[in-house]
């Protein structure tokens, strides 16, 4: 075998492998980056938010509007352990450095939202309040434990008496 012939042999196998190896090398440069610290990776949530047509009922049994506030936090046992007045009316005492930010508004009977953003490097847990009329009646609290470096898509219903989360 000549020097030529070897080349030749080679040089379409190199070619092939720089052809499938650079697409998974870049690929795999925004992992590497992130396992060196370079670029953190975002952990975000998309939240499709909706009130029953029954959602808080008064003494009369009538739906009223409800105020939702949405809680990002590092740890979720301050937020389960607070009593509602607490969260409500003093809610950096009541989590601490837990609480990372936090967002209210007020939703209809049958109304809904859609809530998007990035979260904080270190937020573990979404905490959802609903100010029921009946407190003492209603489930008026929840937390979904969130997945860092990654998208969370879920559905939270603010029922009648009570708060539920699914993924979506």
């Amino acid at each position: 075998m000549t020097e030529t012939t070897g080349w030749k042999h080679w040089a379409p196998m190199t070619a092939l492998a720089l052809i499938l190896t650079t697409p998974a090398l870049t690929g795999c440069k925004s992992g590497l980056l992130r396992m060196m610290g370079m670029t953190p990776a975002k952990t975000s949530i998309a939240a499709e938010i909706t009130a029953t047509p029954g959602v808080n009922p008064d003494i009369n049994g009538r739906p009223s509007p409800i105020v939702v506030r949405l809680y990002e936090l590092r740890a979720s046992g301050m937020f389960e352990g607070a009593d509602f007045f607490s969260l409500y009316e003093s809610e950096n005492e009541a989590l601490g450095g837990d609480l990372l930010g936090r967002e209210e508004f007020e939703l209809q009977p049958g109304g809904s939202r859609t809530w998007e953003r990035s979260l904080a490097a270190d937020a573990r847990y979404l905490g959802v309040l609903g100010a029921y009329r009946g407190l003492d009646q209603a489930q008026w609290r929840v937390t979904y434990k969130l997945q860092p470096e990654s998208e969370n898509k879920i559905s939270i219903e603010i029922g009648d008496r009570a708060i539920t989360i699914q993924e979506r």
